[in-house]
């Protein structure tokens, strides 16, 4: 509900998902997340919460394992802001999992800062500041960032997320089990990443 007031109550919104597709995630349970994901998009705009385009939604994918990619990025780039639905966007999201061991979740946090910060200074070049930049993050909470400390938790990540929280970006984090969250500095990481815990 949290998510569609925040689109109700701001005709501008950012919207950054970053979905993990390391080698820990189920090949099944990945394609179930993007596939949400994508309807969620859809569901916005076909339900009229928002439009799409620069005065309204711009939406980018980033995906990561034991790299970050941004698959789909209609903020920073601005040519593809109007572009989410004729370029059929979730076909540039991709359908696999990293087959080698590695969650950058930091690094994805931190493209996802550089996108917000692109985004924003698009928005503000025409002066106009009724901005709302939304963070979905959808992982298992595994981490293979360095600095992780004895508990299992990420410096940088926990940097990232002050940072985010410093440029008051509104943030949903999505818990992808497939066993691997039976430990506490997992389920951690995950509750970290969202604005209400």
């Amino acid at each position: 509900r949290k998510l569609f007031d925040a689109f109700r109550n701001h005709q501008m919104v950012d919207l950054v998902i970053i979905l993990d597709r390391s080698e820990s995630i189920d090949c099944y349970q990945f394609q179930c997340a993007k596939d949400l994901l994508v309807r969620m998009v859809h569901y916005l705009v076909e339900s009229g919460y928002t439009a799409v385009g620069p005065n309204h939604l711009r939406v980018a994918f980033i995906s990561f394992g034991i790299s970050v990619t941004s698959d789909f990025d209609g903020i920073s780039e601005t040519t593809q802001a109007e572009d989410l639905f004729s370029c059929n966007f979730e076909s540039k999201i991709f359908d696999t999992i990293f087959p080698i061991k590695g969650s950058k979740v930091a690094l994805a946090l931190e493209r996802a800062i550089n996108i917000f910060t692109a985004g924003q200074k698009n928005r503000n070049s025409d002066g106009r500041q009724d901005l709302k930049q939304i963070l979905i993050v959808v992982s298992d909470g595994e981490s293979t960032d360095e600095g992780i400390n004895t508990s299992g938790n990420s410096t940088l990540i926990k940097t990232a997320i002050r940072r985010l929280h410093e440029m008051d970006v509104q943030r949903f984090a999505i818990g992808q089990d497939h066993g691997w969250m039976d430990t506490a500095d997992r389920e951690e990481t995950v509750i970290s990443m969202a604005t209400d815990r």
